[in-house]
């Protein structure tokens, strides 16, 4: 059966290894993949945890969640140290839509109808792959596979755990647009999103500022980039005001700490 049947079809019950190999194979259109591990962001999370406000049931947001196993597992860590909490988790594409015939051919497309994954049997093919022979067949295939997308129907591109957690909100979000949740969390976690990898400075910066706005005064904003290793190099930032002060980090704090110190 195809990955996409496996995890996405209604009334799919996908193990966690079939739902981490599904969502390694997916390839967003800006290049990012939706691939996430099993207790990747531990130690961030802790040190988060120090320093988060009590006395009250916190107001959160996870950024650019993917496939949302790290949400659910900061959540657990969350509940596992009696903290009430509700997480509102955003990302860019939490929903897409899938095309399949006679359960053994299925293509995945994003919301807006652009493929991104083609399954014959168990044979998967990343459209945004950047493999050169893709690259190479990229416009045709897309052209090909797009004429599809009309009976394709709606379908989560997150984990179905995601979506069972009561004290999670799934939404779909852009964080270069300004202008949302204006001030309501005590705290945001965005790892490996806001690094020069992805965007250039500007960008980053708007992105930073559209953050520090969604923060009460006193907030908490965790940047977090994993590297190579599987090491997770974090700063975490408080809001005052429209600045940021650092307030403690992890093996060596985030590449982008002296842009958000800068603001």
């Amino acid at each position: 059966m195809p990955l996409a049947l496996a995890v996405c079809a209604e009334g799919a019950a996908p193990s966690p290894e079939v739902e981490r190999r599904f969502f390694g194979k997916v390839c967003l259109p800006n290049g990012t993949w939706k691939t996430t591990y099993p207790d990747r962001l531990d130690d961030v999370n802790r040190k988060l945890l120090d320093l988060l406000p009590e006395g009250k049931e916190l107001e959160l947001m996870d950024i650019a969640v993917s496939s949302g196993i790290s949400t659910i597992e900061w959540s657990d860590q969350l509940r596992a140290g009696s903290v009430p909490h509700r997480i509102v988790a955003g990302d860019i594409d939490p929903d897409g839509r899938l095309a399949s015939w006679a359960g053994w051919i299925a293509v995945l497309f994003d919301e807006s109808g652009q493929p991104l994954l083609f399954e014959v049997g168990p044979l998967t093919l990343s459209v945004y792959s950047s493999r050169r022979l893709i690259r190479f067949l990229r416009p045709l295939l897309i052209a090909v596979l797009r004429r599809f997308a009309r009976r394709s129907r709606s379908v989560p591109l997150v984990s179905r755990r995601l979506r069972q957690r009561p004290e999670i909100e799934v939404v779909r979000d852009d964080v270069t647009v300004p202008g949302h949740f204006t001030e309501r969390f005590d705290a945001i976690r965005a790892a490996n999103l806001v690094q020069p990898a992805y965007f250039d400075g500007p960008t980053m910066r708007g992105i930073i500022e559209n953050l520090r706005d969604r923060l009460r005064e006193g907030g908490l904003l965790l940047l977090c980039r994993t590297d190579g290793d599987g090491v997770n190099r974090a700063t975490l930032f408080r809001r005052h005001g429209r600045h940021f002060s650092a307030e403690t980090s992890l093996n060596g704090g985030s590449e982008v700490e002296d842009l958000v110190l800068t603001l």
